[in-house]
């Protein structure tokens, strides 16, 4: 083990590399100068890398290898970005012209309109009682329990809307 002192905002390549987001191979070939090399592990200063960051965004020591791998990645970013706002603007202009509407959107309607239903369905039992006097109970409840059944679906109408948007979509995608 060596005696020499490591300070604590000194940085391994490694954590330097995570601490950037890239890779240490990538921090490898920018061939930042180390701080102090202690055996085989080499430290880093922040102040140092930002530094060498700028250096290289304002065209001072880029490699050609750099200058291209940069222009490579901003070429992607930038297509990845026109896209992504591409899609934006289709989803939108699907959402103003009425044609989609946010899963959530639809299940708060659904769920409101499931309560209104539900409250309807309630009343169709003393509804037939009046209208029909001589109905037997024993034919009243056979109502009763459909109605029941119906009431427990339209309870969970919120509940099915992202099973159904998914099985809609999976529809979607395979063209059925």
């Amino acid at each position: 083990m060596t005696d020499e002192y490591i300070e604590p905002f000194w940085l391994n390549k490694k954590n330097m590399a995570d601490a950037i987001g890239i890779s240490v191979q990538a921090f490898s070939k920018w061939k930042v100068r180390p701080i102090k090399k202690i055996g085989r592990e080499n430290f880093y200063l922040v102040s140092d890398v930002i530094e060498f960051v700028k250096d290289r965004a304002t065209g001072g020591s880029n490699t050609a290898d750099d200058v291209q791998q940069i222009k490579i990645d901003t070429l992607g970013e930038n297509r990845r970005l026109k896209k992504e706002q591409a899609d934006n603007l289709s989803l939108k202009n699907e959402l103003l012209r009425g044609h989609s509407v946010p899963a959530e959107m639809a299940s708060f309607v659904l769920g409101k309109i499931a309560a209104q239903t539900v409250s309807i369905l309630e009343q169709i039992p003393g509804a037939i009682k009046r209208r029909l006097p001589e109905i037997s109970n024993k034919d009243l409840d056979v109502v009763r329990k459909e109605i029941a059944t119906c009431r427990n679906i339209a309870s969970k109408c919120d509940q099915y809307t992202d099973e159904f948007i998914d099985e809609f979509l999976q529809d979607a995608k395979t063209g059925t």
